[in-house]
């Protein structure tokens, strides 16, 4: 059972992963067009870039939190064995928790770039 209900929380985590590196990431498309690239620097006069920055650091902030109460729940279950699928679910959801602080350290990044 504990087996199955991770499967599903490490399948939501992805999916959230995913949405973000499209929010965050979306810029990598343009790094070989050196006008687009440089249209980075700027934002618009609303400050669309810098508030969906703004709200990606803040929000990845939080999802760290919690896919870290995560871990430390599932490394009570996991401790028990050395190898295994709740060691194997250990992994992945330390390296979807490090791929989200990933996100949030290009965000921070990109918005410091943003004038």
């Amino acid at each position: 059972m504990i087996e199955f209900t991770l499967r599903v929380v490490i399948e939501r985590w992805e999916k959230i992963a995913e949405y973000f590196a499209w929010l965050v990431g979306h810029h990598k498309d343009i790094l070989s067009d050196p006008d687009a690239h440089d249209s980075l620097l700027f934002d618009d006069d609303s400050f669309s870039r810098s508030r969906r920055y703004f709200w990606a650091i803040n929000y990845l902030a939080e999802l760290d939190i919690s896919i870290s109460g995560n871990i430390v729940e599932l490394e009570k279950f996991a401790k028990k064995e050395r190898s295994g699928p709740l060691r194997d679910q250990l992994i992945q959801l330390q390296f979807l928790r490090e791929r989200l602080r990933d996100q949030r350290e290009e965000a921070i990044a990109l918005r410091d770039g943003v004038s």
